[in-house]
């Protein structure tokens, strides 16, 4: 060591046993302190509740709070996002066809809220961003199922009517 003092770098081309003279446990300190600090740089990147939770954690503080129910949640969360698969294969083999139905947007839609409120919990920006607009997608489709739904009785009934003004008397 030309300088008389330890730089970041300056174990690197050092033998194990180190030079004349050196004291192998400043050594192996001074590289443990090293790894924990590369470590904790990795560390800060992972940690959840640094997201939202400084905007939310007043406002919210059940949000951020750990417990079995939160795990509980997504899991159900899933399972019911998850379902919907199943049903609706089920249900285009009873028919033999594909066939979409309503419980299926349904189960998307509570699903995905389910989700969303999850992923707020783990504070994960990745994950958040991934099922924020889910809840709004699914929310859409369910308001143009009914719109289809009120527009197919509307056109019905007035092919009944249509059909008694025609028949003769």
């Amino acid at each position: 060591m030309a300088f008389g003092f330890r730089t970041p770098f300056s174990f690197v081309g050092e033998s194990l046993s180190g030079p004349e003279g050196s004291n192998l446990a400043v050594d192996e300190e001074f590289a443990r302190y090293r790894l924990r600090r590369h470590i904790r740089k990795f560390e800060a990147v992972n940690v959840t509740g640094q997201f939202l939770e400084p905007y939310l954690g007043s406002w919210l503080p059940l949000l951020y709070r750990n417990s079995y129910i939160w795990t509980a949640l997504g899991f159900f969360g899933n399972v019911l996002f998850s379902s919907r698969f199943i049903l609706q294969w089920l249900s285009s083999e009873r028919k033999g066809c594909l066939v979409v139905p309503a419980y299926f947007w349904h189960l998307s839609f509570w699903g995905s809220v389910i989700n969303l409120v999850y992923a707020l919990h783990i504070d994960n920006a990745p994950i958040i961003f991934g099922v924020i607009a889910l809840p709004f997608i699914y929310g859409r489709n369910l308001i143009l199922l009914r719109r289809t739904a009120e527009t197919s009785v509307q056109v019905r009934k007035s092919e009944r009517s249509l059909e008694a003004r025609l028949k003769p008397a």
